[in-house]
């Protein structure tokens, strides 16, 4: 899930210092795949080429929606090698890398 607080390797994302022309400082959320990863290394010793990610959004009216992570996201997923990651496309249905 995407957070309300904010963590210091989210100040290196560039979608993060540019959106709302809001300055690093300001920033307070972070990104929902980000957090499974930090998480995920808090909680556990299993190495992410091990995991799969899943990644999902619902709308307001709670149908699920595009969840595909932003360019810095998949860079940040890219570099810790999951073995699979999953997300919903406009329509709702899941799509793998």
């Amino acid at each position: 899930m995407n957070c309300n607080k904010t963590h210091p390797i989210n100040l290196l994302n560039p979608k993060i210092s540019k959106q709302n022309g809001l300055n690093f400082s300001d920033q307070k959320q972070v990104c929902s795949e980000l957090n499974a990863i930090l998480k995920l290394k808090r909680l556990t010793n299993i190495q992410t080429d091990r995991c799969i990610l899943v990644n999902i959004r619902y709308d307001k009216n709670k149908k699920l929606t595009l969840s595909k992570p932003c360019s810095s996201c998949e860079n940040l997923l890219r570099y810790h090698n999951f073995k699979k990651i999953i997300w919903t496309n406009e329509s709702g249905e899941y799509v793998s890398v």
